[in-house]
């Protein structure tokens, strides 16, 4: 299929589309930016019931390995509604090239360490998507604050190919 995904993250409290809870202790805040538009890497994660605990252990590893590895920001969010054995963990990359050599937890734990930590959970994820979205600034709220934001809202639409721009300007014009 050709379609165009955006994934808009807004800073907010409504119950009305995908609210995700971020977990305080994970989350290192991301800065204010710029005007430039900043690239994420999004994984999506279901685990099973009883193995949410070691996940979540591991999702703290995973995240003191970012911080080790200088990676500005990695949160991870769990939803309040919808499918709650669901993780999402977002975290910046400058370009596609970041992506080309170690992962960022490689390049902490080292090949063996990053492996033997996977090893321990792969019985705990029943599915893994992940994807790369381009943060549109306008339609985005970035803050100083460095403390992460009691709520967050992640939207992932698919607009008809072409229809992107479209799609954009009923967000500005209409919706935000």
């Amino acid at each position: 299929r050709n379609t165009v995904t955006r994934c808009f993250r807004v800073a907010a409290s409504s119950a009305a589309l995908a609210v995700v809870l971020p977990f305080a202790s994970h989350a290192q805040q991301q800065p204010a930016q710029a005007s430039k538009a900043q690239w994420s890497v999004i994984t999506v994660a279901t685990v099973k019931p009883e193995m949410r605990d070691q996940f979540e252990a591991f999702q703290k590893e995973l995240t003191m390995a970012f911080k080790k590895a200088e990676v500005p920001s990695r949160v991870v969010l769990q939803p309040v509604m919808g499918d709650l054995l669901e993780y999402v963990t977002i975290y910046p990359i400058a370009n596609f090239a970041d992506l080309d050599g170690p992962s960022p937890a490689e390049r902490s734990l080292g090949k063996d360490g990053l492996a033997s930590s996977m090893a321990k959970i792969a019985g705990a994820v029943t599915s893994v998507h992940r994807s790369a979205s381009l943060d549109i600034n306008d339609l985005s709220i970035h803050t100083e604050s460095k403390e992460p934001a009691p709520y967050a809202m992640v939207m992932f639409m698919r607009t008809a190919p072409g229809k992107g721009p479209d799609f954009e300007d009923w967000l500005r014009n209409d919706y935000i």
